[in-house]
């Protein structure tokens, strides 16, 4: 009787199963240079499990080339923030290049991380205001003290707790830093102020419908980074969020040596290097002209206040608007922000 053969099923990894384990080989394999990057309080496998797990939750992020999401966790590692708590990766699609690359966007957590851990600031604090909270911001130091109304009775398990009733509505929102020099400086931004930065934003529907408090919190540090000492750790958060939100390339992918990743997409260091330099001047260019063009917009709102031409010019000390064409973004945000400034007194 002739012997009778089984055959074994042979599981299929589907690509996306492929790629995932592709990230995981290259990460163990770069294990030195991460090592060297976290801060000494983040063990390796620890933060190896928080990567990976924050793939399986978004796989969307095994489409980026593998250069700039690497570039992106170590860059992250390198500034001490906490992937998907104090900073977050996303997806994006540079049109430029036909490919999916990784961008850092910052949690306002990590804004008062990177102001703390600068010496800039001894402690942060930002806030929404509630309608019926005691608030004051016309001394030195804020005073506020929720008023959070109780309802009923709850109980999990064995523990009894009173909830809170339904939240009133959001009417302020703040910032709060005492200063490593001495004293305290704050900023307190209105809805009508939040709104507006919301709608400037390239991304209105995105992040701010799902994490509005977050955002609000964010733009009110955001708005306060630009009146305390300057260090480069805020104003690199600052420009890398820009860059995202205005959709485009913070050519992270040269932040990861040539030598960790044997591959890099058939493209030699030097390439990368120059591709990243032409994306920075493209960059550059279209941010001088988004923000020439809300200056001008800037300017047209406070002429509608009152404002005459010649009062306005001299705020900004120019002598007419065709003085802003040679000015490079550093110069072109600090004019905005003065009328901006303008605005709200």
């Amino acid at each position: 009787m002739a012997e009778k053969k089984t055959t074994r099923a042979v599981a299929t990894k589907t690509p996306q199963q492929l790629q995932y384990d592709n990230l995981r080989s290259t990460l163990q394999k770069m294990q030195g240079e991460i090592v060297k990057a976290l801060p000494k309080h983040i063990p390796m496998e620890s933060w190896m499990r928080t990567v990976l797990t924050l793939v399986q939750k978004n796989p969307g992020l095994l489409e980026c080339t593998q250069p700039s999401f690497l570039g992106a966790l170590l860059d992250c590692a390198q500034r001490g923030l906490v992937v998907g708590h104090e900073a977050h990766i996303v997806p994006f699609r540079n049109r430029k290049r036909n490919c999916v690359e990784a961008q850092v966007i910052h949690d306002y957590k990590g804004y008062i991380k990177l102001m703390i851990n600068s010496g800039v600031a001894k402690s942060v604090k930002a806030d929404v205001v509630r309608v019926g909270d005691e608030f004051d911001d016309s001394g030195e130091k804020i005073v506020h003290n929720k008023n959070i109304e109780l309802g009923e009775v709850k109980k999990i398990g064995n523990v009894e707790y009173q909830a809170p009733k339904d939240l009133k509505p959001i009417y302020m929102v703040y910032c709060e830093i005492a200063l490593n020099s001495g004293g305290y400086t704050h900023r307190t931004l209105t809805m009508d102020e939040i709104e507006r930065a919301r709608g400037a934003s390239k991304k209105p529907d995105g992040v701010w419908l799902e994490h509005p408090i977050e955002m609000m919190k964010k733009t009110a540090v955001r708005r306060i980074a630009k009146y305390i000492p300057q260090s480069p750790e805020v104003l690199r958060a600052v420009e890398m969020d820009d860059l995202d939100d205005s959709e485009r390339s913070q050519g992270l992918a040269s932040v990861v040596d040539e030598t960790y990743i044997p591959e890099l997409e058939h493209k030699d260091a030097s390439t990368i290097v120059q591709l990243n330099i032409e994306a920075e001047t493209e960059n550059e260019d279209a941010k001088k002209k988004s923000l020439t063009n809300k200056i001008l917009k800037q300017f047209q709102v406070l002429e509608g206040i009152g404002f005459k031409a010649p009062e306005i010019l001299d705020l900004v000390q120019l002598k007419n608007l065709k003085d802003l064409e040679p000015f490079d973004s550093v110069k072109l945000e600090a004019i905005l922000d003065v009328l901006l400034e303008a605005e709200s007194e």
